[in-house]
């Protein structure tokens, strides 16, 4: 017979164990036995010494909910590297609710993927991950680490935990390129604007025209030129429009006076805001911009933009939604829906002081962590560490890793030019669903590398799209590479971007004065403002220590 427990019973349960561990924190951590890696040995040096099998269960990328055992990419990284894999396929949704009921039961795979540095101070704290010194990454993944360093060091600070080192930290190039926005040109033209407005001031007329000035020429003032995520895409929220005047209000940031700063209490996050409210006013952004979003299930602003409502939209001016070459991508879907539109990718508008720009994750990415169980065969580390070396210094390795041979899982766009043309999906692996099943991708494998090595694999039109409108040098990280990277924001940062989003919302959108902005630094400082405040200036200082550890170039020291 199959017995049910009752949800509130299990909600009871959990709830008891937390308050549990939280007075007796000591109680659910496994003691930390020192490991001796001098004594720690691993004999696979290659495909053909081959060493030990290792088995290794693995809980990577949640986004392969639908993955297959004993796939073709999982069998192949298997027989090379001599491993026997035990894959754990989680979507987003079981990796925040079910992940944390394994990890209490004691469910804690060998290698484990972790999104934030949050989630992995979490889980450090309840003594789910083992350490892992910089010094053992550094000997077994020496070209791996030195890519990092160079490319992406800030992501040695996201498995940083109380001064010790719980994860070897991950990379990606391609969050380094900030995405511009999207402007109907066509609608432009019609109101006698003849290019992309540049400044804040082109985009204020261009606004005020898309509003005023019937764009879609039906004879009813129904168009708005923008709208904005406010609420669940932070990131993505008028980023271009603080980007002018250098703030990102949800990031940490250096203020005027040389020191750390939470970007949403600077005074040109106050510009910014008044600025915003003077757009409401005049009524040139959409009046739901409080509710709509950027991203899914209901992406209501692109849903706007291709029903002919929106004459611009911001963060989607990216190649793969710009392709004429890819049918069902974004433009591919306007196309379809207003097919006399005319789509021109917009220009970061430049502010009053020259400033321009938009918000990026930067190079840094996640984090590989290992259960406490691998304690008991160490080997386990070194082994994904020399798979990670691998990946970054054998030719053609990763690629097949992830995506399989060229002509049965993938080839060339144009045969006859070669990688320059790009590359492309075979059938049936050209359906997400099946690439899905298949798991064709980072699953397993993913690597370290150099902008240099990326880009020799891209098609010419790629980069020229990427050099025209996705320059670097207009992205603007987080100083700290994620702003969950301090301790104290798992305690405080939630609620305060939630209270951030209703200040502004509610200033912008003129239901409450522009005095709400000094009450919104006061709130933000008497509810854990000042402490993270202080942490991230902490960390700011720490980091230089763990790059000089790790052999972060000086130039990033700072």
């Amino acid at each position: 017979m199959k017995i049910q427990i009752p949800l509130i019973a299990v909600v009871v349960i959990l709830f008891g164990w937390l308050v549990w561990v939280t007075a007796h924190p000591n109680s659910t951590r496994e003691a930390e036995a020192k490991i001796n890696w001098d004594n720690v040995h691993d004999d696979w040096n290659n495909p053909q010494d081959r060493g030990t099998t290792l088995s290794i269960k693995w809980l990577g990328v949640p986004s392969y909910s639908s993955g297959k055992p004993n796939s073709d990419r999982q069998k192949f990284i298997e027989n090379y590297f001599n491993v026997k894999l035990a894959p754990l396929f989680l979507d987003d949704n079981a990796y925040g609710r079910k992940k944390p009921l394994m990890f209490a039961g004691g469910d804690i795979p060998d290698v484990c993927w972790e999104n934030d540095p949050n989630a992995l101070q979490r889980d450090v704290y309840h003594g789910f991950f083992m350490e892992i010194p910089h010094e053992v990454i550094l000997k077994y993944a020496p070209t791996y680490s030195k890519y990092v360093s160079e490319h992406a060091p800030v992501s040695w600070l996201y498995s940083s935990v109380n001064g010790k080192n719980y994860g070897v930290p991950t990379m990606n190039l391609e969050l380094t390129y900030p995405f511009p926005g999207v402007w109907r040109m066509d609608w432009l033209k019609k109101v006698g604007i003849n290019k992309v407005p540049e400044t804040i001031e082109e985009y204020h007329e261009a606004l005020y025209r898309l509003r005023y000035n019937d764009p879609d020429g039906n004879g009813i003032k129904d168009t708005y030129g923008m709208s904005g995520d406010i609420q669940s895409w932070w990131w993505t929220s008028f980023g271009d429009i603080f980007g002018a005047y250098g703030v990102m209000p949800f990031d940490w940031q250096i203020g005027s006076d040389g020191k750390v700063a939470w970007g949403g209490v600077r005074p040109e996050a106050k510009q910014v805001v008044e600025l915003l409210r003077q757009w409401k006013a005049e009524d040139l952004i959409d009046p739901q911009f409080t509710t709509d979003k950027n991203g899914p299930p209901n992406k209501d602003i692109e849903r706007k933009f291709v029903d002919g409502q929106l004459g611009y939209i911001y963060y989607y001016g990216k190649f793969a939604n710009m392709d004429p070459a890819i049918p069902n991508n974004f433009r591919g879907t306007v196309m379809k829906r207003q097919p006399q539109a005319e789509l021109s990718v917009g220009k970061f508008p430049v502010g009053p002081t020259g400033k321009s720009g938009g918000r990026v994750w930067g190079a840094g990415g996640n984090i590989l962590a290992f259960g406490p169980s691998v304690r008991k065969n160490p080997a386990i580390v070194i082994r994904v560490l020399k798979m990670l070396e691998a990946y970054s210094t054998v030719e053609g390795l990763l690629t097949e890793a992830q995506s399989g041979k060229r002509f049965q899982q993938w080839d060339y766009k144009n045969p006859n030019i070669g990688k320059k043309s790009g590359t492309k999906m075979l059938p049936p692996y050209d359906d997400q669903n099946v690439a899905k099943q298949e798991v064709i991708g980072g699953f397993f494998a993913m690597s370290a590398t150099t902008p240099e090595k990326t880009d020799a694999s891209k098609p010419d039109d790629e980069l020229e799209f990427r050099n025209t409108y996705q320059l670097r040098e207009q992205g603007i990280p987080d100083l700290l590479g994620k702003p969950d990277v301090i301790m104290s924001a798992a305690d405080y940062l939630a609620d305060l971007r939630v209270k951030q989003q209703k200040y502004f919302a509610e200033m912008i959108n003129g239901t409450q004065p522009m005095s709400k902005f000094d009450e919104w630094v006061t709130y933000f400082n008497e509810h854990g403002g000042v402490k993270m405040t202080a942490d991230a200036q902490k960390m700011q200082q720490e980091k230089v220590e763990i790059y000089k550890k790790v052999g972060v170039p000086e130039k990033f020291w700072k």
